[in-house]
């Protein structure tokens, strides 16, 4: 069922429009609190990858969920060579960067991630 984009949560209004019928990647960060079950609902057919310090607020049926998770630290950017650039459609990351020292070094490791034309949540 698609669900009209202004029911969506602010992080997906705009990837809705372009996203919602189709297969595509998502990487996910520092999205605890049940954050796949909302992608999941908006986005069905997403490939799905979080990635946070900690398993903040998820549970077992949220790992479920995921495609893959990794537990990264942002601070050590080089922690994130595990991911394959230019792999991802979509980056989220949503009520990150307030929180990380370096968060530039992380944002230019994470843009390096996403493909050519794809989109990104800050």
């Amino acid at each position: 069922m698609i669900l009209p984009s202004f029911f969506a949560p602010a992080s997906f209004t705009r990837l809705y429009a372009k996203y919602r019928a189709q297969r595509f990647s998502m990487l996910d960060l520092g999205r605890g609190n049940h954050a796949v079950r909302k992608a999941k609902r908006w986005f069905p057919e997403c490939s799905y990858t979080g990635i946070d310090r900690e398993r903040y607020n998820n549970d077992d049926h949220d790992f479920d969920l995921m495609d893959l998770f990794h537990q990264i630290d942002l601070e050590d950017a080089t922690a994130l060579s595990v991911l394959p650039d230019a792999s991802y459609d979509v980056l989220i990351m949503s009520h990150v960067l307030e929180h990380l020292k370096q968060g530039h070094a992380a944002l230019e490791a994470l843009f390096d991630k996403v493909k050519a034309g794809g989109s990104a949540y800050l």
